[in-house]
């Protein structure tokens, strides 16, 4: 975001100790599952990876990514809207 001038340095700093507050736990992920979501909806496996935690985890997926947010809404899954 410095890169492209959407942010400057100091806000950059400033972001980075924000996220350092958020708790973080590690979760296993059904490869193979993530796969086949990344698969169905032509999308990257990392995305597809988020999708498949949230719907596990029976949890709301938070997103400013549209095609995210349209492959949650086909799984059913719930989503955390945020005004951009």
């Amino acid at each position: 975001m410095v890169k492209r001038g959407r942010l400057t340095r100091d806000e950059a700093f400033a972001a980075y100790d924000i996220i350092q507050e958020v708790p973080v736990e590690l979760r296993k992920i059904d490869v193979r599952r993530s796969i086949r979501i990344a698969a169905e909806y032509k999308m990257y496996a990392d995305d597809a990876y988020w999708l498949d935690c949230a719907n596990t985890l029976n949890c709301p997926l938070l997103t400013l990514d549209k095609q995210m947010r349209m492959v949650a809404r086909d799984m059913g899954l719930r989503i955390i809207e945020v005004e951009q």
